[in-house]
């Protein structure tokens, strides 16, 4: 798999790696793997590739994208639809709202963003809950999230806002990804967590974000992970 790194001035920003559509074919049968569809989780990484490149403005490499997954999808029906009509025919219209809105002759990121957010939670709804390992504390393993803080926090120190606000907008993704899985583990955690993300993304959002208080904000954030880290 490929990993798409765009370069700025002042940092990088990597965008999810691409999955090819073979292995979203060979996914779909392995039933032991997922829900009543399947393991869709390819499909749904294909999705997200879409969403990155939207939240980066790139509307015609998100259009590339998301045909990877059409086609994949195309080719999987005679094999999938059969397991669970109703499910399949619910991920199938909500990719072809996807579809329609990238394709659209003006398509208009904002209603982008909210097809492809609504297509990856339904078919992650599809799948089973994630087993909660003995790594990490009542959240689960929240190494990932970290690591993205600390690259908007460097960005940040370095003065470019710009690479910093598309960096926390991969955190802010994959938390709201998270939500459904890891909500349900520890509300109380998830929600500390979550109104701290919230404080972060404030201000480095801000219409002229002040570095301190952008720096104050990214390492309080990276204090409250890091203390869930460990199992209670």
């Amino acid at each position: 798999m490929g990993v798409i790194v765009a370069v700025g001035l002042g940092g990088w920003v990597a965008i999810p790696n691409l999955m090819p559509m073979k292995v979203a074919q060979a996914a779909l049968a392995d039933k032991s793997r997922g829900g009543p569809l399947g393991d869709l989780s390819p499909f749904s990484r294909m999705a997200s590739d879409s969403l990155a490149l939207v939240q980066r403005g790139d509307l015609k490499g998100a259009k590339t994208r998301i045909k990877d997954l059409e086609t994949a999808w195309d080719e999987a029906e005679k094999k999938m639809r059969p397991m669970s009509p109703n499910d399949w025919t619910t991920v199938d219209k909500s990719i072809d709202r996807a579809l329609a809105q990238l394709r659209a002759g003006k398509p208009d990121a904002a209603v982008c963003e909210a097809a492809l957010k609504t297509l990856i939670a339904k078919m992650d709804s599809l799948q089973p809950p994630t087993k909660l390992t003995s790594k990490g504390g009542p959240l689960g393993d929240l190494t990932a999230y970290e690591k993205i803080t600390r690259d908007t926090l460097k960005l940040v120190e370095k003065g470019d806002f710009k690479a910093a606000k598309s960096r926390i907008t991969d955190l802010e993704t994959a938390w709201d990804k998270a939500e459904e899985r890891m909500r349900p583990m520890s509300p109380d955690e998830w929600t500390a967590v979550d109104k701290s993300i919230d404080r972060a993304l404030a201000k480095v959002r801000s219409g002229q974000p002040d570095q301190k208080e952008c720096v104050t904000a990214l390492k309080a954030l990276i204090s409250k992970l890091s203390s869930m880290e460990k199992p209670k």
